[in-house]
């Protein structure tokens, strides 16, 4: 089975010419070259919002087990 990935591609005005322009501030980033950098919001599992009242009756300890994680991650190429 192949894996399948969300990619969305937007252009930035030829009037922005640094990175950081384009980012808010507080974001991790990684330099790859001149021309390529990665910036990212580090991932942390949390228990899933609605898990408590989904479940109500429920007399398990699923917040132990149940938990929800995500990725941001935002690539910059200049073409």
């Amino acid at each position: 089975m192949s894996e399948k990935s969300k990619l969305t591609v937007y252009l930035i005005r030829k009037e922005i010419n640094l990175f950081d322009d384009i980012v808010e501030e507080g974001i991790e980033k990684l330099s790859i070259d001149e021309q390529e950098r990665i910036y990212y919001k580090k991932s942390y599992e949390k228990t899933p919002s609605w898990l408590k009242t989904f479940f109500n009756k429920s007399k398990s300890n699923l917040e132990e087990h149940i938990k929800n994680s995500s990725s941001n991650v935002l690539w910059l190429k200049k073409l």
